[in-house]
């Protein structure tokens, strides 16, 4: 057995004929899995850190401590290490992005299988339930937290936030399982190794939230995170759902989907990238991955890329977006050149591919091999199916390629359920009026009652409704024949998608910034706070690096100036204004006049509010896009184009720019092809 053989990305080895096992849902698992996962997790923490599979060297793979090569143990050969690399595997911003995260999480994977089919082994023989703990152990695969369900009471999964748990342990004198109290929970955190490399971390332990408890204190009390209430009014945590929603429905072409780098014209690839009026220009998979890293991390380590991967949850965080990703392909890839990865000029070069390197399908993902050569490497066209990882995921399994419209048809009612798009609830609400949009209705009280207010912050918002009927008389109101429907929306079986499209420069103020953007006042002097304001609807974050970053891809990035997107869907709470009676329709007038005198956007940095200015090239736009509903079950369509509505941005009193300047102003603006 070679040095290889125990460094490859391949996942878990399944036996001839097995289906691959399934991927779940963190708070889905049972007990015993549970027990198995986080005492594998425990073990695999106590690697020590000059093995090449230990925690510690695995998740620096992914940043910090840019020790180019991994393993330390390879030769310059086998690595096949180009002239003028750089250091680090960074693959942020690149057209394989996602490609690149799924061999480096079948790497973990399969690393943590084997602690945890350790602690199966070592249950005694004595207990009854022994066989049992060892089939689950075989079968159980990393698990993914979905951030996005609407459904989830909890906006993060209470066990990752608690520093202790109470797991359920295999009891050897007895068939049933005993609590066991206390014990160290190995989800909260990381603890670093003593004698670590000076530049990995200046604290002992991952941390979230460092500075700022306000927020962390209230996410991590379970008496007021799991409250119904709290959940419904975190609008960040909706627009996640939103924006997950629109990106797998709506954007077909992989180049757009995946990565949330703008393109200049010279750039190369497909030229739709860079239009304002491109559907599938603005959002992305790893736009939607930054804001949440950056949700989680509060300043801490999951807020930097390069400390990430040493939180703990960063995995779950990573299963998930590969999940989005698999889904995205079970819908839209049909085979098509535009369905997968397409040729792109990478430009910044990684710690084996050169400066100015154009990256396609066959772009090899360093440092993963799939078998024992010294070019066995990865590459896109090896990794479109998850099954090859041994692992599947509950919506994907079983699906056969090209997938037919049946099958297509079911996954999307499955996104559907789980991340309710104002689409569907429309659509219910044509045939069953009494049922629909009732996760819309808590709020739409909240914002009729707060109508008046002239300051809004999170105290207000739970006094102005200080206890919220139940749904059943929620519903009851709002059937009054007064009230409006959500059926109405759609005259014609069309409404109109609005969206704010935001681009800026990556590594603008050591990429820690963020932009907020707000439908109605907001108390500025409580930042921490904003993502449980009513008026909050979503943020924007960069998820860059510091001017003395190891990462030699990201400093040439701050040298190339290189920009990335954002989208944050404005529809669902516009819906919600709408049964509020605060707005009648979601037409163009109507919208566009309530956006120039309520629409917002503010600047942040490490939790406090900056110019908006200082953000280089910050640019806010509003857009709308047509979605055409079937008179039937059938799927919406979105128009290919959409609209820009520069006077949403404009200041009232002339041409600029509203927000420091920094709101698109029109066709002679700051946006086009080669911005």
């Amino acid at each position: 057995m070679t040095k290889w053989a125990n460094l490859l990305a391949n996942g878990v080895r399944l036996e001839p004929g097995s289906p691959a096992p399934v991927r779940k849902e963190l708070r889905d698992l049972s007990d015993k899995e549970l027990y198995l996962f986080l005492e594998g997790l425990e073990k695999l923490k106590r690697v020590d850190k000059d093995d090449p599979l230990s925690y510690f060297q695995l998740a620096g793979i992914h940043g910090v401590p840019y020790r180019t090569p991994w393993p330390r143990t390879a030769t310059k050969e086998e690595l096949d290490v180009s002239k003028g690399a750089l250091r680090g595997f960074c693959t942020h911003t690149s057209i394989i992005f996602l490609t690149w995260h799924r061999p480096y999480l079948a790497l973990f994977e399969s690393a943590l299988h084997r602690h945890v089919q350790d602690v199966a082994i070592g249950i005694p023989d004595t207990n009854p339930e022994k066989g049992e703990y060892l089939l689950i152990a075989k079968n159980l695969r990393l698990p993914y937290w979905d951030w996005a369900r609407p459904d989830r009471t909890d906006l993060f999964p209470s066990l990752a936030n608690q520093e202790e748990y109470t797991p359920i342990v295999p009891n050897p004198n007895s068939t049933a399982s005993d609590l066991k109290e206390n014990a160290v929970n190995p989800l909260f955190n990381y603890k670093f190794p003593r004698n670590r490399p000076n530049d990995i971390s200046e604290t002992e332990i991952t941390e979230r939230y460092p500075q700022q408890n306000e927020l962390w204190d209230l996410i991590r009390n379970p008496q007021t995170a799991d409250k119904t209430n709290i959940r419904r009014s975190i609008n960040a945590a909706k627009n996640l759902s939103e924006r997950v929603a629109y990106i797998l429905k709506s954007y077909g072409r992989y180049d757009t989907m995946s990565n949330n780098r703008w393109f200049n014209s010279e750039d190369g690839g497909n030229p739709d990238r860079a239009p304002l009026n491109g559907i599938e220009t603005w959002g992305s998979l790893e736009g939607i991955h930054n804001t949440v890293h950056n949700a989680v991390g509060g300043g801490g380590h999951m807020g930097s890329p390069a400390t990430a991967a040493f939180d703990p949850i960063f995995w779950l965080h990573h299963c998930n977006i590969d999940r989005l990703f698999a889904i995205w392909q079970g819908l839209h890839d049909d085979g098509s050149p535009d369905a997968w990865v397409t040729k792109r000029k990478g430009g910044d070069g990684t710690a084996m591919l050169p400066r100015g390197s154009t990256e396609d399908a066959s772009t090899k993902l360093y440092p993963f091999k799939f078998e024992d050569s010294p070019t066995g490497w990865f590459d896109s066209t090896m990794v479109k199916r998850t099954e090859r990882f041994g692992y599947a995921y509950p919506e994907t399994l079983g699906l056969s390629y090209p997938v037919s419209k049946e099958a297509k048809a079911k996954l999307t009612a499955k996104v559907d359920a789980y991340y309710q798009p104002l689409s569907r609830n429309i659509q219910l609400s044509k045939r069953r009026v009494e049922t629909a949009g009732q996760d819309l209705l808590a709020p739409a009280m909240m914002h009729k009652a707060m109508a008046s207010q002239e300051t809004v912050n999170t105290a207000t918002a739970f006094t102005v409704v200080p206890s919220l009927p139940p749904t059943q008389e929620l519903l009851a109101q709002s059937l009054k024949p007064e009230m409006p429907f959500l059926r109405d929306l759609a005259p014609d079986n069309k409404y109109l998608e609005w969206l704010v499209n935001i681009k800026a420069l990556k590594h603008s103020l050591r990429g820690r910034y963020q932009v907020h953007i707000f439908l109605g006042p907001v108390q500025e002097d409580n930042v921490i706070l904003w993502p449980l304001s009513p008026n909050h609807v979503g943020m924007f974050s960069p998820f860059g690096q510091t001017e003395t970053t190891g990462c030699e891809k990201c400093q040439q990035d701050q040298d190339d100036n290189v920009h990335v997107t954002g989208q944050i869907p404005l529809t669902v709470a516009l819906a919600e204004r709408y049964l509020a009676q605060l707005i009648p329709d979601l037409g163009p007038t109507t919208v566009v006049d309530y956006l120039k005198r309520n629409m917002h956007w503010r600047a942040t940095l490490d939790g406090t509010v900056i110019d908006r200015s200082r953000v280089d090239g910050l640019i806010v736009a509003i857009t709308s896009n047509e979605v055409t509903l079937p008179d039937d079950d059938g799927q919406p369509v979105y128009s290919p184009e959409v609209k820009v509505w520069a006077e949403a941005t404009t200041n009232l009193a002339g041409d600029a720019g509203r927000g420091n300047d920094t709101g698109y102003a029109g066709p002679d603006g700051v946006f086009s092809a080669d911005t």
